[in-house]
């Protein structure tokens, strides 16, 4: 401990905390992207949350102020209907579903469930939740919108047994 009587030591150790956290910040401020409106014509991805690639029974995609809510619903044991939610009127929408090596397995229509275009939905034939992912595209006021989204969000589990619902 006889360093800590060296004044030169003392300084250092006051004053590299506080470069330490200047630097940090300068550089964040010098590269970061600065976020800028979407312009009508661009192509913009939507971040696929992680409630997506786990059983949770949704998923949320988003850039901005646009989200995307995609809800599942089995209507037999081969067939489940997806719901999507937008936070904006969509103009248009596409899906498909495709395997591991991103080849499409089957295009999916989707229609319009209200008269706004807030509500999309479309229903998936045998959906392979371990292997495939959908991929979606919107459009909002001319721009799109891209996804590439788990599917394995549909097969909803909780940690709770059956027994203990009431």
């Amino acid at each position: 401990m006889e360093f800590l009587k060296n004044k030169h030591v003392i300084v250092a150790l006051l004053v590299a905390p506080i470069l330490a956290l200047i630097s940090y910040f300068s550089v964040d401020a010098f590269v970061a992207e600065k976020p800028h409106a979407a312009k009508a014509g661009e192509h913009y991805a939507l971040l696929e949350k992680s409630n997506c690639r786990y059983n949770s029974g949704k998923c949320d995609l988003k850039n901005g102020d646009v989200q995307l809510t995609i809800n599942p619903e089995w209507i037999s044991n081969q067939r489940v209907k997806l719901t999507i939610n937008s936070s904006k009127p969509l103009q248009n929408i596409i899906g498909a579903r495709v395997n591991a090596l991103g080849e499409e397995v089957a295009a999916n229509t989707l229609e319009s469930k209200d008269d706004k275009g807030f509500t999309w939905s479309t229903e998936m034939l045998t959906p392979d939740a371990d292997l495939e992912r959908f991929r979606v595209a919107v459009a909002i006021n001319e721009t799109w919108y891209y996804a590439d989204a788990a599917l394995k969000f549909i097969n909803y589990e909780t940690a709770f047994n059956d027994d203990f619902r009431q």
